[in-house]
């Protein structure tokens, strides 16, 4: 006489579904894991704040200057307090004020292009950065012509 025993146990049908909830899960833990990396680099990024300081920067800078001429990616500019030419330029993947001579300040790093127009009084800068942001600048630059001492 056989005896017949009961084995429990999961069906093939059971075990499939279970392995698909599991996939599912570490799926949309791994979602939810670079969502939440890509949201903290986003508000931990300083470039606003870097803008507003080179903007900042830029305004004291310019404050009793007079616009003298521009040319592609280049302004030029007389500055009364040190009685000297100045240009605001981009060089390489930062935006500059250099003197004639030596010597640059960066004002912001990491950009991709600046455009730069002149409408008298007003110098407006565009910069796209390599992180794709787009900022804007106006700046008072009346028109006057550099006397050098």
């Amino acid at each position: 006489m056989a005896i017949k025993v009961n084995h429990s146990g999961f069906t093939l049908v059971e075990t499939v579904l279970g392995l698909f909830v599991l996939v599912l899960s570490v799926w949309l833990l791994q979602f939810q894991l670079t969502q939440f990396k890509r949201i903290t680099t986003y508000f931990n990024d300083d470039t606003a704040l870097n803008f507003h300081v080179a903007n900042c920067q830029l305004g004291d800078f310019l404050a009793d200057s007079y616009f003298v001429s521009r040319s592609n990616q280049q302004v030029t500019f007389y500055r009364m307090k040190e009685k000297k030419i100045y240009q605001l330029e981009q060089y390489q993947d930062m935006l500059r004020v250099r003197g004639e001579t030596k010597g640059h300040m960066p004002l912001i790093q990491s950009v991709a292009s600046v455009k730069m127009s002149y409408q008298q009084p007003i110098l407006t800068v565009k910069i796209i950065l390599k992180n794709r942001q787009t900022f804007s600048s106006k700046q008072y630059l009346p028109k006057g012509s550099p006397t050098v001492e």
